[in-house]
């Protein structure tokens, strides 16, 4: 009787500690299995071109995230009109249109119209006025609209590619997961110091050289190695601590593995392009943006792990093991499944 209380017991307490790191875990993955089809976080970028006082010419390329029979239509303001009735698409996959306008004033609005459903994207526009600087502007998912008039005065280009930037990271869920591994591994401060720090500067090095096009890769294999880095961090996890490269340097595995996910950063720098006034400056804050976003990530986690960390204490206190194995474990039978999907998922994009 007192062998089965005690097995009872202790089924109930697992059952207790296991139950809020697996309630946190599954929605996670449900939150980012949501995000699978949306990994995509390069924006619909718009380009508007002033020739002459009545003459612009209006571009845009979609995301290709976006299907083909929900690609946007620009609508311009009433006081212009198209000089033909369908665009034309180059070879890049740019839509290009002409545009005669009159004088524009604060009333007059370009708007951005889907056939079908909002898929939730910013929009990175620039605009190139006579007399001007070029000036760059930033619309969020649900903004749709903006006046060219607003446009006018300091160019800021630079604070749109940094608010780009933590756009980028946040939605690129593939690369909070590798952060997140990266943590579990990083065991005390100074570890994580030096193993975000060189994730950072790796990632900051190759995205500067794609992004300058000093060096030129091809995203997709990129993209597919990136989701590998994620399925070989989860494997890792499930070893026993101080019997992998991983559990004792983390930072070389943060380094080795930064320098690729750099070029997947650059790469929605290299649909774009950055500006030629401020070249430098606009890829300066995309970066820190994605540093903004990397850290207020990090930040959330220690957040959430927390109150996790006051029971291990508190177990502690009563001489009781603590084992945190079980939780990588876990962790890593939900971020390597996902991480294998998204794996097969690029690779067949060869």
């Amino acid at each position: 009787m007192n062998h089965t209380y005690h097995q009872s017991n202790l089924r109930r307490y697992i059952a207790a500690q296991l139950k809020p790191p697996l309630l946190f875990l599954l929605a996670f993955w449900l939150i980012a299995s949501a995000q699978v089809f949306a990994h995509e976080s390069r924006p619909l970028y718009i380009k508007i071109i002033q020739h002459d006082k009545a003459s612009y010419t209006l571009n845009w390329r979609s995301p290709q995230s976006l299907s083909w029979d929900n690609q946007p239509n620009i609508l311009p303001p009433e006081n212009c009109q198209f000089n033909q009735s369908k665009a034309n698409i180059t070879a890049a996959g740019i839509y290009q249109m002409q545009l005669r306008c009159d004088a524009f004033t604060d009333s007059d609005v370009f708007t951005i119209d889907y056939p079908f459903a909002n898929p939730s994207i910013s929009s990175l526009i620039d605009i190139q006025l006579l007399e001007q600087s070029k000036q760059t502007v930033l619309l969020g998912p649900e903004q749709k609209t903006w006046r060219l008039m607003s446009s006018k005065g300091s160019d800021k280009s630079w604070f749109a590619y940094g608010e780009l930037g933590v756009k980028h990271i946040w939605m690129g869920i593939d690369h909070l997961l590798f952060v997140g591994c990266l943590i579990f591994f990083a065991r005390g401060w100074r570890k994580l110091f030096w193993t975000i720090t060189g994730f950072t500067l790796a990632h900051s090095i190759t995205l500067g050289l794609s992004s300058l096009d000093i060096i030129r890769v091809n995203i997709i294999p990129i993209e597919a190695i990136i989701a590998l880095s994620i399925i070989f961090l989860a494997v890792e996890l499930t070893k026993p601590k101080d019997t992998t490269l991983t559990w004792r340097y983390p930072a070389i595995v943060a380094i080795s593995f930064g320098l690729l996910h750099g070029f997947g950063f650059a790469s929605v720098l290299s649909e774009i392009g950055l500006p030629e006034q401020d070249k430098i400056l606009s890829l300066l804050f995309f970066n820190l943006g994605i540093e903004v976003g990397q850290l207020v990530f990090i930040a959330l986690i220690f957040v959430i792990a927390w109150p996790f960390k006051n029971i291990a204490r508190a177990k502690k206190s009563t001489e009781e093991v603590v084992d945190l194995s079980r939780y990588y474990r876990i962790a890593a039978y939900f971020i390597g499944p996902l991480a294998a999907f998204w794996f097969w998922q690029r690779l067949a994009q060869f």
